[in-house]
Protein backbone atom coordinates (compact mmCIF):
# COMPACT_ATOMS: atom_id res chain seq x y z
CA UNK A 1 0.00 0.00 0.00
CA UNK A 2 2.92 2.08 0.65
CA UNK A 3 4.28 2.09 -2.77
CA UNK A 4 0.69 2.67 -4.29
CA UNK A 5 0.12 5.84 -2.10
CA UNK A 6 2.89 7.97 -4.39
CA UNK A 7 1.22 6.72 -7.62
CA UNK A 8 -2.44 7.44 -6.38
CA UNK A 9 -1.61 10.98 -5.13
CA UNK A 10 0.29 11.78 -8.09
CA UNK A 11 -2.53 10.34 -10.51
CA UNK A 12 -4.55 12.39 -8.70
CA UNK A 13 -3.17 15.70 -8.78
CA UNK A 14 -2.92 15.38 -12.57
CA UNK A 15 -6.41 14.90 -13.41
CA UNK A 16 -7.83 18.34 -12.82
CA UNK A 17 -4.88 19.66 -15.44
CA UNK A 18 -5.99 16.61 -18.06
CA UNK A 19 -9.70 17.77 -17.71
CA UNK A 20 -9.31 21.35 -18.21
CA UNK A 21 -7.32 21.27 -21.44
CA UNK A 22 -10.04 18.59 -22.79
CA UNK A 23 -13.23 20.60 -21.68
CA UNK A 24 -11.85 24.14 -22.63
CA UNK A 25 -14.24 26.11 -24.29
CA UNK A 26 -14.08 29.04 -26.40
CA UNK A 27 -17.28 31.63 -26.10
CA UNK A 28 -18.13 34.78 -28.14
CA UNK A 29 -19.21 37.70 -26.94
CA UNK A 30 -22.93 38.30 -26.12
CA UNK A 31 -24.21 41.65 -27.59
CA UNK A 32 -27.10 43.04 -25.81
CA UNK A 33 -28.23 42.49 -22.00
CA UNK A 34 -30.73 39.79 -20.69
CA UNK A 35 -33.41 42.44 -20.98
CA UNK A 36 -33.34 42.60 -25.13
CA UNK A 37 -33.76 38.67 -25.08
CA UNK A 38 -36.88 36.20 -25.90
CA UNK A 39 -37.53 32.66 -25.05
CA UNK A 40 -40.28 30.84 -26.63
CA UNK A 41 -42.32 28.38 -24.44
CA UNK A 42 -41.51 24.58 -24.66
CA UNK A 43 -45.04 23.98 -26.25
CA UNK A 44 -43.90 26.73 -28.90
CA UNK A 45 -47.11 28.75 -28.36
CA UNK A 46 -45.84 31.48 -27.03
CA UNK A 47 -42.92 33.74 -26.98
CA UNK A 48 -41.89 35.55 -23.59
CA UNK A 49 -39.76 38.83 -24.05
CA UNK A 50 -37.38 38.99 -21.01
CA UNK A 51 -38.24 42.88 -20.94
CA UNK A 52 -41.28 42.31 -19.17
CA UNK A 53 -39.44 41.09 -16.12
CA UNK A 54 -37.16 44.01 -15.95
CA UNK A 55 -36.99 45.68 -12.39
CA UNK A 56 -38.53 42.05 -10.65
CA UNK A 57 -36.25 39.77 -9.66
CA UNK A 58 -35.40 36.40 -12.06
CA UNK A 59 -34.02 33.39 -11.49
CA UNK A 60 -32.48 31.81 -14.61
CA UNK A 61 -31.52 27.96 -13.83
CA UNK A 62 -29.71 26.55 -17.02
CA UNK A 63 -30.21 22.45 -16.83
CA UNK A 64 -28.44 21.53 -20.48
CA UNK A 65 -25.63 19.67 -20.53
CA UNK A 66 -22.44 19.64 -23.06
Amino acid sequence: MARLLPLLLGATLMTPAFSEIQFRNECGEVQGDFYQFSAKLLNGTETINFSDYQGKVVLVCNVATY
